[in-house]
Formats: structure tokens, C-alpha cells, sequence
């Protein structure tokens, strides 16, 4: 049975200090902006009924790029504590009509509207409180959470994200295939940097067009 409540609150984890790529990569060049600013940008395409960006480092060069979208930024000051501490902050600062809250990362620039809004509908119309995508068996981001598990979400410590409620509940699990490898590509690296580069279909498709202008 539908459900009557559709209002999902996302939260973009956006806080972290790149230690791994050694520079900011929230504010690394992508497409025609940043890997932040697309993020956001995919996310404020989709049915979406509330944005929440969680900054910590460095919070306000991104929220600078952030400004005069429709989204709120939050500041988490215990963002070195791990992922988990991003989770609390959002939730903090969610509607307290939300049904649901989508947990999106904020280095996986190439999760587009499709998908996003593929895993709305299917929240919508079932009863099951956690909804992911997966493709080829293997579940990736972003992954919805009904209301119900916000106190767990909580409770959550260090920075393993929301796997551990995942793991509990797997009977309240649906699971919905996309496909697109997008789902478990982020950006740790300037390895993954640069693949991801590569992949963008937009970016395909700009070479495409060049080329047929090329030829004629």
C-alpha cells in the first residue's frame, strides 16, 4: 500500500578533510563547477523535499559555492569524530514532518536524478523502511531511511556510516537495481578523480558532440 507521507529529507555528508586525496576534494573541479556543487545539483533536480548539507572543514569556501541554492548547510563542529557525527548533525536539523531521510555522499558526483528519484517512487510505494540501490548484486548509495530509524541513526559512533543499521534490519531491506556503477564509485583519490572524470557520461557525450562538429 502507497504510503501518504512522501516527504524525504536529504542529507549530503560533506564534512570530511580529504586526508586521503590530500587536497579538498568537495571543491575539485567536475564538469562545469565541483564535485560539491554537482553532487547538490543532482540532488536539487529530484523529488526531493528538503536538502541538508553537512560541512565541517573548510565549511565556509564550500558553503560559498553552496550559496543561493535551495538548501540549508549545517555546521558540524565534531566532523574529525568520523561519518557518523555528519549523520547526527543532520538529523538534527531535518523537518519534523520528514518520513524519511536519503543519506547522500558528497564525493559521488555521477549518482544522478534517475536514480535518486527510482528510489523515491519505490519508497513511496512500499512499506519497507530501508531502501538502497544495488546493481549486479552489489548495493551501493544513497540509501533511504524511514523515520523510525533516526534514534539508531543516532546513535551511530565513528566513521562506518549507517552500515550497521543496514545489517540489523535486513528484512525491512529493499533492495532496487540500477544501472549504473555509479552507486559505489566515490572519490577517495586522485585515482578515483580521475576515473570518474573519464566515466562522465556528460562528459562522453561533449567529446561526441565535438566530434561531429569536427567532421563537418
Amino acid at each position: 500500500m502507497p504510503r501518504t507521507n512522501h516527504f524525504i529529507s536529504v542529507i549530503v555528508l560533506a564534512a570530511g578533510e580529504s586526508k586521503r586525496m590530500g587536497r579538498m576534494k568537495q571543491l575539485l573541479p567536475f564538469r562545469n563547477s565541483t564535485i560539491i556543487e554537482q553532487v547538490v545539483s543532482n540532488v536539487v533536480d529530484a523529488d526531493i523535499s528538503e536538502i541538508i548539507v553537512v560541512l565541517g572543514h573548510q565549511d565556509r569556501r564550500i558553503a560559498h559555492r553552496l550559496a543561493g541554492k535551495p538548501l540549508k548547510t549545517v555546521l558540524n563542529r565534531d566532523y574529525r569524530q568520523g561519518m557518523s557525527s555528519s549523520i547526527k548533525c543532520g538529523l538534527d536539523h531535518i523537518s519534523e514532518t520528514a518520513a524519511a531521510v536519503m543519506i547522500v555522499l558528497g564525493d559521488q558526483p555521477l549518482i544522478g536524478r534517475d536514480i535518486i528519484d527510482k528510489l523515491v517512487a519505490e519508497f513511496a510505494r512500499n512499506k519497507r523502511g530501508i531502501v538502497a540501490p544495488v546493481h549486479q548484486g552489489r548495493r551501493g548509495h544513497p540509501v533511504i531511511f524511514a523515520a523510525r530509524y533516526n534514534s539508531e541513526l543516532a546513535r551511530l559512533e565513528g566513521d562506518t556510516g549507517a552500515k550497521k543499521v543496514i545489517e540489523a534490519h535486513p528484512g525491512d531491506m529493499l533492495e532496487v537495481e540500477v544501472d549504473s556503477e555509479s552507486i559505489f564509485a566515490d572519490i577517495d583519490n586522485q585515482n578515483d578523480y580521475q576515473l570518474q572524470q573519464r566515466s562522465d557520461p556528460a562528459r562522453s557525450r561533449l567529446r561526441h558532440v565535438k566530434k561531429k562538429d569536427e567532421d563537418h
